[in-house]
């Protein structure tokens, strides 16, 4: 058989490997090296005729009749494993399956919702099965080939595809879509109010400002005292006549006051951004750190330009961990007696 011009029936491949394989090994050992095939490659005619192949190419090198006469099934299972991991898996864009994949991955990468797509894929992938519902993300990985329909469930067609389009792969194409990988559980959350709340170092930092500032204010307002003061003493030049007094108070009281507003103001400039928000929230995401990345979403600003992309990006968690990410954003919601603006269009769960 000749890789490079399959043919189109699966039973004609078979039927040829069948006549292939019988000179080279025991006549039982050949139906057990032909499930395994299946096993990998499903019913996909192209990556059979491959790998059966592959298998004829490697028992005609480095083994002969007597040599795999007697062999147990495990061993003959054995074999179709090793062939695929060295010559498919290890380097799959130097194999001669490498065309076939790569019309895959072009598929799915082209679609113009990449990243719905490929959340879809790491569901498949995580929970094995996803039920159909005639989607467009669905469609398209149908057409793919990388996903079948079977008994209403979606599911990775092969045991082949998952090994080249795995978790890794997807991150290449999104990096962070794949993250956080640890998961969170309820005892975690329940800890959070058994232990007592512990600040993070960004809440430190902010609070550190925030005392700085206050200290900042009161010198203001002891200097404004301290100069009214002054402008009160009987010596004092400055009460040399009652309407140089009034002068002279007024400017002190404008002085304290335009004092007392650049204050506030340098305390609403010195708060933490949105941007920093939403640095702290993707940040403590990929940890696992859920409950601190809802606290820092749910206070961006909804005329932000950081509020679309952390909502976007919250509905990708919430694909892929619901339950922790609800578990957070009803912590939150607790801890502030308010909603969450940010959330409302996420999550569905009644506001506390």
């Amino acid at each position: 058989m000749n890789a490079n011009t399959p043919k189109s029936g699966l039973s004609l491949v078979l039927s040829e490997f069948w006549e292939a394989m019988f000179p080279k090994v025991d006549a039982y050992a050949v139906p057990v090296i032909v499930e395994r095939i299946q096993e990998w490659v499903g019913e996909q005619p192209f990556l059979t005729q491959i790998v059966c192949n592959y298998v004829i190419q490697h028992l005609s090198r480095g083994m002969d009749k007597a040599s795999v006469v007697g062999i147990s099934e495990s061993e003959a299972s054995a074999i179709v494993d090793r062939v695929i991991q060295s010559n498919i898996i290890d380097d799959w864009k130097r194999s001669t399956a490498a065309k076939h994949l790569e019309e895959i991955s072009k598929i799915l990468l082209d679609y113009d919702r990449r990243d719905s797509l490929l959340i879809l894929y790491i569901q498949i992938l995580q929970r094995k099965t996803v039920p159909a519902n005639n989607s467009p993300e669905q469609d398209v990985l149908l057409r793919s080939g990388l996903i079948r329909l079977e008994d209403g469930q979606l599911r990775v067609a092969n045991a082949l595809y998952p090994k080249i389009f795995d978790l890794a792969w997807v991150e290449q194409q999104l990096p962070g879509i794949t993250r956080p990988v640890a998961i969170v559980n309820r005892a975690r959350h329940r800890g959070l109010f058994t232990s007592g709340w512990r600040m993070d170092d960004k809440s430190a930092s902010a609070f550190g400002l925030y005392w700085k500032l206050a200290l900042a204010a009161c010198g203001l307002v002891w200097m404004g005292a301290a100069i009214s003061s002054y402008f009160r003493t009987p010596n004092s030049p400055a009460l040399a006549n009652s309407e140089a007094e009034t002068i002279n108070n007024a400017e002190v009281r404008n002085s304290v006051r335009v004092s007392a507003n650049n204050a506030n103001n340098l305390n609403n400039n010195a708060s933490i951004s949105d941007r920093d928000l939403f640095d702290s929230g993707i940040e403590n995401a990929r940890n696992s750190r859920w409950v601190a990345t809802m606290r820092a979403f749910c206070s961006i600003s909804t005329g932000s330009t950081y509020f679309a992309p952390a909502q976007k990006q919250l509905e990708q968690w919430m694909s892929l961990y619901p339950e922790e990410v609800q578990i957070a954003r009803d912590t939150v919601v607790q801890e502030k007696s308010s909603a969450c603006a940010i959330a409302t269009d996420v999550l569905t769960s009644p506001t506390p």
